[in-house]
């Protein structure tokens, strides 16, 4: 099993005021400068499409919780199923 990490890399948009993490197989993520996370949803997207099945079948949880649309359900639905050839079946 491989462990979740937390980031491969994190940086400073300086213009921006944003602070940038980036995770392997994750996306990037940005987060203002009230320490709030910029795009919830971008990152969402990004966590489903993980190479980590655990961190797809946390985002996907995550996300039912909180209501979507028949086609976000769809793709979580999808994520979790693609999920067991990342080893989530093992």
């Amino acid at each position: 099993m491989t462990p979740l990490r937390a980031f491969d890399r994190i940086g400073l948009d300086e213009e921006a005021l944003q602070l940038v993490v980036t995770v392997a197989g994750g996306g990037e993520y940005r987060y203002g400068a009230d320490g709030a996370l910029v795009d919830e949803d971008a990152a969402d997207i990004g966590l489903l499409a993980s190479s980590n099945y655990i961190a797809v079948i946390l985002t996907a949880e995550a996300m039912l919780k909180v209501g979507r649309s028949t086609i976000e359900l769809e793709g979580i639905l999808a994520a979790v199923i693609g999920s067991q050839a990342l080893g989530a079946d093992g």
